[in-house]
């Protein structure tokens, strides 16, 4: 019952859930798949500390925080962001994905940052693309691979010192890798992870030559994702988790999955986005949007980093009002997964779903 008295909490107030921050623009791989590949050659200075310290005081309180690049690991002062978070804005649940190219660096930041915020749940993210070689190419960088299994091994461990971390293995679907779904699933498989997730190519990717996999596999693609989120209990095996999305978590994906082949037919919002009031992303230097799809409306740093100025700026209302007019649309998992979790309709339906297979 506390779940669900949690969730009706939220559902009511309809504020801030969830913030995508990039912590970082600079990146050590050359990712084909890469959607922010163009910021990185933005030469304005990123947020400081004592500059994140202030955004964290003035933003209301909110439970979910994913940090995003660049790589995140290449910002020396990671572990102390996410304190700042964690303190002044009381997040629960921090989602961090990396390349896998520095492990020992990894396994010592992580380290450090569970300890920092040790009643949220840390969730580190290593991508995996394709098996040797071919996940070098995609990701750009000869040894990745290697890396990546170097990674595997120095983080795996700490699960045993640290409850509040789970590890788990994220696979970006393109027309280049989806041939290769089954051994990328049966690699990672045999790894014992905590969860394995799949993502379908989005945005612009650096590499033109990238598309979806073909139309006319999407539906067994999402059959298969289905079939592996079931296989590792969705987020049960994830510890400390936010309460209600443990809950309901695989039925609210398995749903966004079905939206998402609507999404692509009807290019149009199937459940009305909460983008609107339930998200934010944070940019390195201080760039707001309400999604990662869309461009920034505003900068801290022109309003004295105090969020209620920013988000009731002038640009802040209009931003706002074309997410909730539906004139626009994407099927970025984030935000499709949280458009589902906050409508009770679409939560129930959902279920009843999952329920009617079982």
């Amino acid at each position: 019952m506390s779940a669900f008295r949690e969730y009706l909490n939220l559902v009511r107030k309809g504020k801030l859930f969830q913030v995508i921050y990039h912590v970082t623009r600079k990146c050590n791989a050359r990712c084909v798949s890469c959607f922010s590949w163009k910021r990185s050659s933005i030469d304005t200075p990123e947020l400081s500390l004592a500059e994140v310290e202030r955004i964290t005081h003035s933003m209301p309180d909110f439970p979910w925080l994913l940090l995003s690049g660049g790589e995140p690991f290449l910002r020396e002062d990671l572990p102390a962001v996410v304190s700042l978070f964690y303190k002044n804005s009381a997040v629960r649940h921090v989602t961090l994905p990396t390349n896998a190219l520095m492990p020992d660096r990894i396994r010592s930041m992580t380290r450090e940052l569970c300890a920092s915020a040790r009643e949220a749940t840390v969730n580190l993210v290593i991508s995996i693309d394709g098996l040797g070689s071919e996940h070098d190419r995609l990701r750009g960088c000869p040894g990745n691979f290697e890396a990546l299994r170097e990674t595997w091994e120095k983080v795996a461990e700490l699960r045993q010192s640290l409850p509040n971390l789970s590890v788990k293995f994220h696979t970006v679907l393109s027309n280049q890798n989806y041939l290769h779904f089954d051994e990328i699933r049966d690699f990672v498989g045999g790894l014992k992870p905590d969860l394995h997730t799949f993502d379908f190519l989005r945005g612009t990717p650096a590499d033109s030559s990238l598309t979806l996999p073909p139309e006319e596999k999407l539906p067994e693609l999402s059959r298969k994702i289905k079939a592996v989120l079931r296989h590792y209990g969705g987020y049960e095996r994830l510890r400390k988790h936010h309460s209600l999305l443990k809950t309901v978590y695989e039925a609210v994906v398995e749903d966004y999955y079905d939206q998402f082949l609507k999404v692509l037919r009807e290019k149009r919002q199937i459940v009305p986005c909460v983008a609107d009031r339930m998200t934010l992303v944070l940019g390195a230097s201080g760039e707001v949007s309400l999604c990662e799809m869309l461009e920034p409306f505003a900068s801290f740093r022109d309003f004295d980093y105090d969020f209620a100025s920013l988000w009731d700026c002038e640009a802040g209302v209009r931003a706002r009002s074309q997410v909730t007019a539906g004139r626009c649309y994407c099927y970025h998992p984030c935000y499709q997964t949280i458009n589902v979790l906050f409508r009770p309709s679409a939560v129930a339906r959902a279920l009843f779903k999952r329920m009617a297979r079982l």
